[in-house]
């Protein structure tokens, strides 16, 4: 493991270093058919993106801009040189003219569509580019085809980087495989010269092998998808992780709320020494279905310390509500915290029963020993100062009755603005990037205000990359890659009618 573990740190400190611009020179490089592979580049940056280090659509982005780039820049030389002179010198970059024949074979009869429908094969993928430029083909028209092409292929690669990821894989497991599918397309394409007498065999072996390699951890990635997430009752066993504070011992915490555009949050928290646990007031994931919960587990394992949750509107949607109970437990619940008493009410459908409003009551009347009393919800009562969406006056009203009669000391709840506000009673909005520190003392609880600074650029391209990623990618695997697989194989399919072909032609002569 000795040269996995070298070469783990040279590419976490090359990508760390250069971030999405050192990808998107290496696929540059790779375009322009210097020989570093996109099975590692883009596998690499979706296991870094998976540990917050990067962005998901952000490392596939980077692969397609870097691939349109180095695909443009061999097109021109390919358009400024001609023919003779890449046959002649072609072989010092592993380009042979018998694979020159193959692209010139497809790209007639495939036209212009060609420069996209390669782009999703291995190695084969840059060299279309030659005759793309050899022939003059609009360049609009290349550019075009060439950047969807190579971004389906690099959300594909991303795509397996970041599930290994997210299963916890050790890096020389990324490496193994990135090897292994490098290998095997290297195979598809330098082997036919050392096996001249088996081509059609050979051809096959390693296509099928490459593809049941890929289809092994397409699978995977569908089971990492959907299978039963290993996890269950989070706020029971996390409040039991925080009772150990004892009466009249001092603590603090964290107060999140609508995080679902801000992947990798707690990531932001984790230089804290001194909190004891987080508070998340709702809206935790874009949707409620399993893929995107699957994400936030895997984001409070590597927070570690106590995290305690209410749902929020959109945790709830998509079978949300069977996903997050079966995750978190209970939607109302209290609980005790050295001198403090915590209650978490579930009103994310925007609404307070009568049921709840009396189990409320009770479990305040409960805490009447507790020096403290902490309220938290996801929706604020209409008279909480924000445009967002707010309870119904008349339940407000209630609310308020029952807190002041019980002398609650804070409510927490999120706001399209952050604020706090000691009147009518007591209360603290948070949201997005906007969170609460909280110090509670035995006699005062003392609430700071704070910003974790993504700005408006970074908060809208998270949106992006959670809608489109997770939508796109995470929610429909098997429509897409299944697509995209039949498509890839019919291909290859008839890639091996040209490469018939050109060996007949070639044994003639």
């Amino acid at each position: 493991m000795g040269i996995f573990h070298y070469l783990n740190l040279f590419t976490t400190w090359t990508i760390q270093s250069g971030g999405y611009f050192g990808i998107i020179l290496a696929m540059t490089l790779e375009s322009f058919m210097i020989p570093i592979p996109s099975e590692i580049i883009l596998p690499f940056g979706g296991y870094l993106a998976a540990a917050g280090k990067l962005n998901v659509l952000g490392v596939a982005l980077a692969g397609a801009i870097g691939g349109t780039i180095g695909s443009i820049a061999l097109y021109y030389v390919s358009a400024l040189l001609g023919s003779v002179f890449i046959k002649k010198w072609g072989k010092y970059i592993f380009v042979s003219e018998r694979h020159l024949e193959i692209t010139n074979e497809w790209f007639k009869k495939y036209g212009n569509f060609a420069v996209f429908t390669t782009r999703l094969l291995p190695i084969v993928r840059g060299i279309i580019s030659i005759p793309a430029g050899i022939a003059k083909m609009n360049i609009w028209s290349f550019t075009i085809y060439t950047f969807f092409g190579t971004l389906i292929w690099s959300l594909i690669l991303t795509y397996f980087g970041f599930q290994l990821g997210l299963s916890n894989v050790g890096m020389h497991i990324v490496w193994i495989v990135a090897f292994a599918i490098a290998g095997m397309a290297a195979a598809i394409y330098l082997g036919p010269r050392f096996v001249k007498k088996h081509v059609r065999a050979f051809s096959i072996i390693t296509n099928i092998s490459l593809w049941l390699v890929l289809g092994f951890f397409v699978s995977y990635a569908l089971y990492e998808s959907y299978s039963p997430i290993k996890v269950t009752d989070l706020n029971y066993s996390n409040i039991v992780r925080i009772q150990n504070i004892g009466k009249g011992q001092e603590f603090s915490f964290y107060v999140i709320g609508n995080t679902f555009q801000n992947l990798n949050i707690l990531s932001k928290f984790s230089y804290s020494t001194n909190t004891s646990f987080i508070i998340d007031l709702g809206n935790m994931v874009y949707s409620g279905d399993r893929a995107k919960y699957r994400l936030l587990v895997h984001e409070i394992k590597d927070f570690g310390k106590p995290f305690i949750a209410v749902p929020g509107p959109r945790d709830l949607n998509d079978q949300g509500y069977q996903n997050y109970y079966n995750i978190f437990g209970s939607y109302d619940y209290g609980a005790g915290v050295g001198d403090t008493y915590f209650v978490m009410l579930n009103d994310a459908n925007g609404k307070l029963s009568v049921q709840q409003l009396n189990w409320l009551s009770h479990e305040l009347s409960i805490a009447s020993t507790y020096s403290h009393r902490i309220v938290a919800m996801n929706i604020p009562p209409f008279w909480a100062k924000t445009k967002g969406k707010v309870l119904s006056a008349e339940t407000s009203k209630r609310l308020k009755k029952i807190l002041k009669t019980y002398n609650v000391d804070l409510l927490l709840s999120t706001g399209v603005h952050a604020t706090t506000s000691k009147t009518p009673i007591p209360y603290a909005l948070v949201g997005k990037e906007n969170y609460l520190n909280v110090k509670v003392k035995p006699h005062d609880i003392l609430i700071e205000l704070k910003s974790l600074g993504f700005g408006e650029s970074n908060a809208f391209m998270e949106m992006i990359s959670v809608y489109l990623y997770s939508f796109l990618v995470l929610e429909w695997p098997i429509i897409g890659i299944v697509a995209i697989g039949i498509f890839i194989v019919w291909f290859f399919w008839r890639q091996y009618k040209l490469v018939f072909k050109v060996e007949k032609r070639t044994t003639r002569r």
